[in-house]
Parts: C-alpha cells; structure tokens; sequence
C-alpha cells in the first residue's frame, strides 16, 4: 500500500480547511442570530444587573 505523497497531503489539508471554514462561519452565525434576538438580549441583561 502506497503512502500519500506531499502535494496529495497538502490538497486534503486545503480541503478540510476549508470545510472547517465553513462550518465555522455557518455556527457562528447561527448563534449570532440566536444571540440577537429581542428576549435573549433582555435576559442577558436582566441577569447582569442581577449579579
């Protein structure tokens, strides 16, 4: 069985680089969308005043 040759490594790592990229940039949103919502702002705040 033959090993992966350099250039074949480097194209993987290229490849799920940027497959993480993506999949950052896609939670990052979702939260960012989740995080600005009316309620959860208030909430948040709500409970710095608490503490």
């Amino acid at each position: 069985m033959p090993g992966i040759r350099l250039e074949d490594s480097r194209e993987i790592f290229n490849d799920a680089g940027e497959v993480v990229q993506k999949g950052a940039k896609k939670l990052w949103e979702g939260f960012s969308d989740f995080a600005l919502q009316e309620n959860v702002i208030g909430v948040a705040v709500g409970l710095m005043y608490v503490l």
